[in-house]
């Protein structure tokens, strides 16, 4: 592969600039699948050329010395590739062992800056994007095998913001949160979840997903970030936090399985320590605890043959301690 790219900023105004940029890139790959055990399938040599275009355009604009909006607009393609499975030539020809590029378009219109004398810095803003051909994953619960896959077209829409409060040298608050309403628009050939393909005799194979929610996509994740320091007469600085993250219920894969539907879950950290000089250098000593009341939560669910599914669970509640000397 091969790629050329620039990118420059017009300022139009002192307070308003406009920033652009565009990059192409050409790509080619080549391969053969053969298997010889269960299913037996050779694909012949394939070969896929792709030419990438992506590009963007921003603007922005100097609401004040402190405050500024900007409108930020993307495009871009993600290189194709090649199945290693006969398990989605056996459905849908030897035509889908060629994955197709991946076609993204994004809008973002956001104000930033700081408050209150410099103490606040905040940050908002609402976004739009489309995904077309998306790439992903799947699992084929009849031939027990994973390929990939153009699963159709999905919108991503919704808001975030952060804050970061610094009234004095001692105090720091943070916070942030995104909310997310990400469907799938078209994706009218999608394969069943196992509840579905793994039913009663006669049981369809193909799924429409549209409208569905997509997966690895909870509609609101949170964070929140605690922390105090001070220092002390005999040269120590010392300091205590705590942290709080939380997002919304999921499904874990592309099928939208209801087996495979990760509840929602919050999660708090403490942390605790102190430092000073030593010699020529500085050392700390803090105590931490993750996941301070224990949650039993999943990070992923996937599924595996005959309809079963496999879970990574999160880590318990967990007490440590960490010591460091820089010089």
């Amino acid at each position: 592969m091969w790629s050329g790219f620039g990118q420059g900023t017009f300022h139009v105004t002192p307070r308003f600039d406009i920033t652009a940029g565009v990059r192409l890139t050409y790509d080619k790959k080549g391969g053969q699948f053969i298997r010889y055990n269960k299913a037996p399938f050779n694909s012949g040599y394939l070969v896929q050329y792709n030419t990438l275009p992506s590009a963007t355009l921003a603007f922005k604009y100097l609401l004040t010395n402190d405050l500024s909006s900007y409108l930020a607009l993307s495009y871009g393609e993600k290189a194709g590739g090649l199945n290693v499975s006969a398990g989605a030539a056996s459905k849908a020809g030897t035509d889908s062992l060629v994955i197709a590029p991946e076609r993204t378009k994004s809008a973002e219109l956001g104000i930033k800056g700081t408050l209150a004398g410099g103490t606040l810095n905040a940050k908002a803003d609402v976004f739009l994007t489309y995904v077309n051909a998306f790439q992903t994953q799947s699992y084929d619960p009849s031939t027990q095998s994973t390929y990939l896959v153009n699963a159709g077209t999905f919108r991503s829409r919704g808001a975030e913001f952060s804050l970061q409060y610094t009234p004095d040298d001692h105090l720091l608050l943070q916070t942030s949160a995104v909310y997310n309403d990400a469907r799938y628009l078209n994706y009218h050939h999608a394969i069943c979840p196992p509840e579905v393909t793994l039913g009663p005799a006669g049981s369809t194979a193909i799924c429409d997903l549209t409208g569905n929610q997509v997966f690895n996509a909870p509609k609101l994740t949170f964070n929140a970030t605690a922390r105090y320091t001070w220092h002390t007469l005999n040269g120590l600085t010392s300091f205590v936090s705590a942290r709080y993250s939380y997002r919304t219920w999921m499904y874990g894969t592309v099928d939208d399985s209801a087996f495979t539907r990760i509840p929602g879950y919050g999660l708090v950290a403490l942390s605790a320590g102190t430092g000073g000089k030593f010699s020529r250098g500085s050392w700390t000593a803090s105590v931490w605890v993750n996941n301070l009341f224990n949650k039993t939560y999943y990070q992923r669910l996937v599924e595996s043959d005959y309809g079963s599914v496999l879970g990574w669970v999160g880590e318990p509640r967990t007490i440590g301690g960490t010591l460091t000397y820089q010089f």
